[in-house]
Protein backbone atom coordinates (compact mmCIF):
# COMPACT_ATOMS: atom_id res chain seq x y z
CA UNK A 1 0.00 0.00 0.00
CA UNK A 2 2.96 2.53 1.07
CA UNK A 3 4.73 1.30 -2.04
CA UNK A 4 1.31 2.57 -4.03
CA UNK A 5 0.69 5.72 -2.69
CA UNK A 6 4.63 6.56 -3.07
CA UNK A 7 4.49 5.55 -6.94
CA UNK A 8 1.35 7.43 -7.27
CA UNK A 9 2.80 10.64 -5.89
CA UNK A 10 5.75 10.48 -7.85
CA UNK A 11 3.70 10.18 -10.68
CA UNK A 12 1.81 13.49 -9.67
CA UNK A 13 5.09 15.32 -9.36
CA UNK A 14 6.23 14.27 -12.52
CA UNK A 15 3.25 15.47 -14.48
CA UNK A 16 3.02 18.33 -12.38
CA UNK A 17 6.58 19.34 -13.76
CA UNK A 18 5.55 18.25 -17.04
CA UNK A 19 2.94 20.52 -16.80
CA UNK A 20 5.19 23.76 -15.85
CA UNK A 21 7.74 22.72 -18.37
CA UNK A 22 5.10 23.36 -21.30
CA UNK A 23 3.95 26.32 -19.68
CA UNK A 24 7.62 27.81 -19.27
CA UNK A 25 7.96 26.89 -23.06
CA UNK A 26 4.90 28.76 -24.50
CA UNK A 27 5.46 31.92 -22.20
CA UNK A 28 9.16 32.05 -23.72
CA UNK A 29 7.55 31.78 -26.62
CA UNK A 30 5.31 34.83 -26.06
CA UNK A 31 8.50 36.80 -24.84
CA UNK A 32 10.09 36.13 -28.38
CA UNK A 33 6.49 37.37 -30.20
CA UNK A 34 6.67 40.77 -28.01
CA UNK A 35 10.44 41.34 -28.26
CA UNK A 36 9.80 40.88 -31.98
CA UNK A 37 6.34 43.53 -31.53
CA UNK A 38 3.81 41.47 -32.30
CA UNK A 39 2.61 42.42 -28.63
CA UNK A 40 -0.91 41.18 -29.94
CA UNK A 41 0.16 37.39 -30.28
CA UNK A 42 2.11 37.90 -27.19
CA UNK A 43 -0.84 39.24 -25.17
CA UNK A 44 -3.00 36.26 -26.43
CA UNK A 45 -0.58 33.59 -25.75
CA UNK A 46 0.35 34.64 -22.36
CA UNK A 47 -3.67 35.20 -21.75
CA UNK A 48 -4.01 31.29 -22.83
CA UNK A 49 -1.21 30.10 -20.65
CA UNK A 50 -3.12 31.09 -17.72
CA UNK A 51 -6.79 29.57 -18.62
CA UNK A 52 -4.91 26.41 -19.61
CA UNK A 53 -2.71 26.58 -16.74
CA UNK A 54 -3.83 28.14 -13.65
CA UNK A 55 -1.82 26.21 -10.91
CA UNK A 56 1.28 27.04 -12.77
CA UNK A 57 3.76 28.59 -10.83
CA UNK A 58 3.89 31.34 -13.18
CA UNK A 59 0.34 32.46 -13.30
CA UNK A 60 0.41 35.64 -11.62
CA UNK A 61 3.37 36.30 -13.86
CA UNK A 62 1.24 35.02 -17.22
CA UNK A 63 -1.81 36.71 -15.79
CA UNK A 64 0.03 40.38 -15.45
CA UNK A 65 2.31 40.36 -18.80
CA UNK A 66 -1.29 39.50 -20.55
CA UNK A 67 -2.64 42.39 -18.84
CA UNK A 68 -0.05 44.60 -19.57
CA UNK A 69 0.17 44.04 -23.08
CA UNK A 70 -3.14 44.28 -23.65
CA UNK A 71 -3.47 47.85 -21.96
CA UNK A 72 0.35 48.69 -24.41
CA UNK A 73 -2.03 47.81 -27.14
CA UNK A 74 -5.15 50.29 -26.13
CA UNK A 75 -6.96 46.89 -25.15
CA UNK A 76 -8.43 48.07 -22.46
CA UNK A 77 -11.64 46.19 -22.67
CA UNK A 78 -9.67 43.30 -22.54
CA UNK A 79 -6.73 44.56 -19.88
CA UNK A 80 -9.62 46.06 -17.04
CA UNK A 81 -11.00 42.73 -16.37
CA UNK A 82 -7.86 41.01 -16.20
CA UNK A 83 -6.38 43.73 -13.63
CA UNK A 84 -9.57 42.78 -11.81
CA UNK A 85 -8.57 39.48 -11.87
CA UNK A 86 -5.40 39.76 -10.12
CA UNK A 87 -7.04 41.67 -7.51
CA UNK A 88 -9.51 39.00 -6.57
CA UNK A 89 -6.97 36.35 -6.62
CA UNK A 90 -4.66 35.14 -3.59
CA UNK A 91 -2.04 36.35 -5.23
CA UNK A 92 0.71 37.50 -2.77
CA UNK A 93 2.52 40.81 -3.40
CA UNK A 94 5.26 40.23 -1.25
CA UNK A 95 6.41 37.02 -3.29
CA UNK A 96 10.03 37.08 -4.29
CA UNK A 97 10.29 37.18 -8.29
CA UNK A 98 13.96 37.04 -9.34
CA UNK A 99 13.17 37.96 -12.74
CA UNK A 100 12.37 41.82 -11.93
CA UNK A 101 15.04 44.25 -12.30
CA UNK A 102 17.83 45.18 -9.58
CA UNK A 103 16.10 46.81 -6.92
CA UNK A 104 12.35 45.88 -7.37
CA UNK A 105 12.31 41.91 -6.00
CA UNK A 106 8.59 41.85 -5.58
CA UNK A 107 5.94 40.72 -7.82
CA UNK A 108 3.64 43.73 -6.42
CA UNK A 109 1.11 42.23 -8.83
CA UNK A 110 -2.03 43.74 -7.14
CA UNK A 111 0.10 46.93 -6.37
CA UNK A 112 0.97 47.36 -9.83
CA UNK A 113 -2.51 46.13 -11.47
CA UNK A 114 -3.76 49.37 -8.89
CA UNK A 115 -1.67 51.81 -11.05
CA UNK A 116 -2.01 50.32 -14.28
CA UNK A 117 -5.98 50.75 -13.78
CA UNK A 118 -5.76 54.15 -12.96
CA UNK A 119 -3.21 54.97 -15.88
CA UNK A 120 -5.90 53.18 -18.34
CA UNK A 121 -8.49 55.67 -16.25
CA UNK A 122 -6.74 58.47 -16.58
CA UNK A 123 -5.98 58.26 -20.46
CA UNK A 124 -9.77 57.31 -20.42
CA UNK A 125 -10.29 61.06 -18.71
CA UNK A 126 -12.18 59.41 -15.94
CA UNK A 127 -10.24 60.67 -13.05
CA UNK A 128 -12.92 59.24 -9.97
CA UNK A 129 -11.78 55.69 -11.49
CA UNK A 130 -8.69 56.79 -11.51
CA UNK A 131 -8.34 57.73 -7.78
CA UNK A 132 -10.29 55.00 -6.73
CA UNK A 133 -7.69 52.41 -7.91
CA UNK A 134 -4.60 54.96 -6.55
CA UNK A 135 -6.16 55.06 -3.14
CA UNK A 136 -6.37 51.53 -3.47
CA UNK A 137 -2.76 50.81 -4.21
CA UNK A 138 -1.52 52.74 -2.02
CA UNK A 139 -4.03 51.96 1.06
CA UNK A 140 -4.43 48.27 0.68
CA UNK A 141 -1.90 46.91 -1.73
CA UNK A 142 1.34 49.05 -0.58
CA UNK A 143 4.09 48.56 -2.32
CA UNK A 144 6.89 46.43 -1.47
CA UNK A 145 10.09 46.77 -2.34
CA UNK A 146 13.72 46.54 -0.26
CA UNK A 147 14.83 49.28 -1.55
CA UNK A 148 14.31 52.64 0.12
CA UNK A 149 14.97 54.88 -2.88
CA UNK A 150 12.83 52.46 -5.01
CA UNK A 151 10.27 52.80 -2.42
CA UNK A 152 10.38 56.82 -2.57
CA UNK A 153 10.33 56.93 -6.00
CA UNK A 154 7.42 54.71 -6.29
CA UNK A 155 5.83 57.34 -4.17
CA UNK A 156 5.99 60.43 -6.15
CA UNK A 157 4.89 58.67 -9.28
CA UNK A 158 2.34 57.85 -7.35
CA UNK A 159 1.40 61.26 -6.42
CA UNK A 160 2.03 62.51 -10.38
CA UNK A 161 -0.70 60.06 -11.59
CA UNK A 162 -2.95 61.59 -8.03
CA UNK A 163 -1.90 64.99 -9.08
CA UNK A 164 -3.10 64.41 -12.78
CA UNK A 165 -6.58 62.72 -11.52
CA UNK A 166 -7.05 66.34 -9.42
CA UNK A 167 -6.28 68.45 -12.66
CA UNK A 168 -8.94 66.15 -14.78
CA UNK A 169 -10.93 66.78 -12.21
CA UNK A 170 -10.42 70.95 -11.69
CA UNK A 171 -9.17 70.53 -8.41
CA UNK A 172 -5.35 72.72 -9.05
CA UNK A 173 -5.30 73.23 -5.62
CA UNK A 174 -5.33 69.70 -4.48
CA UNK A 175 -3.16 68.98 -7.40
CA UNK A 176 -0.38 71.13 -6.32
CA UNK A 177 -0.38 70.00 -2.74
CA UNK A 178 0.27 66.51 -3.64
CA UNK A 179 3.15 67.65 -5.66
CA UNK A 180 4.67 69.49 -3.21
CA UNK A 181 5.37 67.17 -0.40
CA UNK A 182 7.97 65.88 -2.40
CA UNK A 183 9.01 68.53 -4.63
CA UNK A 184 9.94 70.81 -1.73
CA UNK A 185 12.04 67.79 -0.42
CA UNK A 186 15.38 66.33 -1.98
CA UNK A 187 14.64 63.80 -5.01
CA UNK A 188 16.08 60.53 -5.52
CA UNK A 189 16.45 60.95 -9.03
CA UNK A 190 18.78 63.31 -10.03
CA UNK A 191 16.17 65.00 -12.08
CA UNK A 192 13.90 66.51 -9.31
CA UNK A 193 10.90 65.17 -11.35
CA UNK A 194 8.24 66.31 -8.61
CA UNK A 195 9.69 70.02 -8.56
CA UNK A 196 9.34 70.37 -12.08
CA UNK A 197 5.85 69.13 -12.25
CA UNK A 198 5.11 71.47 -9.35
CA UNK A 199 6.37 74.11 -11.39
CA UNK A 200 4.63 73.21 -14.23
CA UNK A 201 1.60 73.61 -12.24
CA UNK A 202 1.88 76.73 -11.04
CA UNK A 203 2.94 78.48 -14.72
CA UNK A 204 -0.20 77.06 -15.97
CA UNK A 205 -2.75 77.79 -12.97
CA UNK A 206 -1.28 80.17 -10.60
CA UNK A 207 -0.24 83.35 -10.59
CA UNK A 208 3.59 82.63 -8.94
CA UNK A 209 3.92 85.98 -6.92
CA UNK A 210 0.60 84.48 -4.86
CA UNK A 211 1.88 80.87 -4.46
CA UNK A 212 5.65 82.40 -3.95
CA UNK A 213 3.70 84.69 -1.10
CA UNK A 214 1.76 81.33 0.25
CA UNK A 215 4.53 79.50 0.37
CA UNK A 216 6.96 82.24 2.41
CA UNK A 217 3.12 81.88 4.86
CA UNK A 218 3.33 78.48 5.26
CA UNK A 219 7.09 78.27 6.52
CA UNK A 220 6.54 80.83 8.64
CA UNK A 221 3.84 78.90 10.13
CA UNK A 222 4.86 75.45 10.15
CA UNK A 223 3.95 72.73 12.20
CA UNK A 224 6.73 70.17 13.22
CA UNK A 225 5.44 67.25 14.45
CA UNK A 226 8.11 63.88 15.59
CA UNK A 227 7.94 62.13 11.90
CA UNK A 228 6.51 65.06 9.84
CA UNK A 229 5.90 68.51 9.22
CA UNK A 230 2.61 70.39 8.17
CA UNK A 231 2.95 73.31 5.96
CA UNK A 232 -0.34 75.68 5.89
CA UNK A 233 -0.90 75.89 2.08
CA UNK A 234 -3.88 78.23 1.17
CA UNK A 235 -6.74 76.24 2.72
CA UNK A 236 -4.68 73.02 2.95
CA UNK A 237 -1.84 71.53 4.48
CA UNK A 238 1.31 70.31 2.88
CA UNK A 239 2.32 67.02 4.63
CA UNK A 240 6.17 66.81 4.63
CA UNK A 241 8.12 63.20 5.55
CA UNK A 242 11.76 63.68 5.65
CA UNK A 243 13.88 61.93 2.64
CA UNK A 244 17.21 62.52 3.41
CA UNK A 245 17.62 65.61 5.85
CA UNK A 246 16.85 65.38 9.38
CA UNK A 247 13.26 66.69 10.79
CA UNK A 248 15.28 68.81 12.93
CA UNK A 249 17.07 70.33 10.51
CA UNK A 250 13.99 71.37 8.43
CA UNK A 251 12.71 75.10 9.17
CA UNK A 252 12.04 77.85 6.99
CA UNK A 253 14.60 78.53 5.80
CA UNK A 254 15.49 75.25 4.35
CA UNK A 255 12.71 75.38 2.46
CA UNK A 256 13.67 78.88 1.41
CA UNK A 257 16.94 76.67 -0.15
CA UNK A 258 14.73 73.82 -1.89
CA UNK A 259 14.93 73.81 -5.77
CA UNK A 260 12.01 74.64 -5.95
CA UNK A 261 11.74 77.60 -3.88
CA UNK A 262 14.72 78.54 -5.82
CA UNK A 263 13.33 78.37 -9.16
CA UNK A 264 10.20 79.72 -8.49
CA UNK A 265 11.60 82.52 -6.67
CA UNK A 266 13.90 83.71 -9.96
CA UNK A 267 10.56 83.56 -11.99
CA UNK A 268 8.89 85.54 -10.27
CA UNK A 269 11.39 88.35 -9.69
CA UNK A 270 12.55 87.95 -13.25
CA UNK A 271 9.08 88.39 -14.47
CA UNK A 272 8.64 91.30 -12.11
CA UNK A 273 11.89 93.04 -13.26
CA UNK A 274 11.28 92.84 -17.03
Amino acid sequence: MKYLIALFTLCLLISACDVELKAKKRAKKAFIYYSENDKLKAAQMFHKLVLKYPQSNFYGKNLFNAAYIYQEIDSFSIAIPLYNQILESSLNDSEKDSSRQIGITRSNYKYFACRNLASIYLKLNQPNEALHYLFKGRDDFPFITDSSVTAKREEILLKQDLATAYLQKNLPDSALVTVLSDALIESPWIKHKAKDLAMSIIKEYYNPDQVLEDLIQGFENLNVHPAFIIIPFRDLEIIIVPYLSNIENMSGSYFKSTALYVDLYRLVHYSNNK
